[in-house]
């Protein structure tokens, strides 16, 4: 009895473990299955993260050559402002030219006009051994000497108004003291002929009493 008993434990017991066997057998190819996945998974990982690397890079090559052009982009700013500001002041520069040139052509012309000797010895200007030989003269000594004359001429000028000046105070005296003699001789003048004609006016009224007298 106890014999068939341990024989039915045993038979249990084998079949439990044919049972647990065909389970691990079958975790074990799952478990396999699922290795298979991973590895697949950390494969398509790998690839997927080796192409994100990939992508990261040419964006990082893209950025480099992006922040290149907006350098270059920017140096060509700069160079057309300052073309342009350039143009701007040539065009500046050729209109004060013009203008200068066309100021000098009327100064010439009022020159000409005015000083007759320029239009005959106009074409002395510029020559070897003459007096407008402008080659052979230095244009700051000139200068020089003109701004010296300038001088010699402001200084006389100066002198000369301060004389004229002078002259014209004394005369200015002179006529105020000859108006106010004038003057005081007009009153004076005023004053004797109001005189004589009180003295004319007694001599009338003595006339007329002594008639008086003489005819009562």
């Amino acid at each position: 009895m106890e014999m068939e008993a341990v024989i039915q434990e045993q038979a249990s017991l084998e079949q439990q473990l044919a049972s647990m066997r065909t389970q691990i057998t079958n975790l074990s190819s799952e478990v396999e299955e699922q290795k298979s996945t991973v590895a697949a998974a950390r494969n398509n990982l790998d690839e997927a993260q080796s192409e994100l690397n990939a992508v990261r890079q040419k964006m990082k090559q893209c950025d480099k050559e992006i922040s290149g052009i907006v350098k270059e982009q920017k140096k060509l700013e700069h160079k057309l402002s300052e073309s342009n500001l350039e143009r701007k002041r040539m065009e500046n520069e050729v209109k004060r030219m013009e203008m200068e040139q066309k100021d000098c052509s009327v100064r010439v012309d009022k020159l000409i006009e005015k000083h007759a000797w320029i239009a005959s010895e106009k074409q002395l200007f510029g020559k070897s051994g003459t007096d407008y030989d402008f080659a052979s003269r230095d244009p700051g000594k000139a200068r020089e000497e003109l701004e010296k004359l300038q001088a010699e001429q402001s200084g006389l000028e100066k002198r000369v108004n301060k004389k004229v000046m002078a002259m014209f105070e004394k005369a200015e005296d002179e006529y105020n003291d000859l108006m106010s003699k004038k003057n005081i001789i007009e009153n004076d003048k005023s004053k004797i002929k109001k005189v004589i004609e009180e003295l004319d006016e007694k001599k009338k009224e003595t006339l007329n009493v002594t008639w008086i007298k003489v005819n009562t």
